[in-house]
């Protein structure tokens, strides 16, 4: 009789649930997915031009998602293996002398 419903539903939904600015993917969730790959991937990205396509596909997509509000990071985890593959030729770029490629 006295109790509570257990969802707030007398409360608008965008007030039950946290939005957060459009550069937190960029900021916050991406860095911790991508760790040291972080630095890796823009270097693979400029060292073959064979990996702008997936890039820019990997960044559209997480540019996209930064317009809804509600941002977490299990919605950008698909993108770290397209990014992992750019850091990969980064580091190939880096350790292997220019001259052998």
């Amino acid at each position: 009789m006295g109790r509570k419903l257990l969802l707030p539903l007398d409360v608008p939904f965008s007030d039950a649930i946290q939005v957060s600015p459009i550069y937190t993917y960029f900021v916050a969730h991406l860095p911790k997915l991508l760790l040291s790959s972080t630095f890796l991937a823009p270097i693979g990205f400029l060292a073959d031009s064979r990996l702008s396509a997936l890039v820019v596909q990997a960044l559209s997509f997480v540019i996209c998602l930064s317009f809804l509000g509600h941002k977490e990071w299990r919605f950008i985890i698909y993108v770290v293996p397209l990014l992992n593959v750019a850091a990969a030729r980064g580091a190939r770029a880096l350790l292997v002398p220019l001259g052998s490629l």
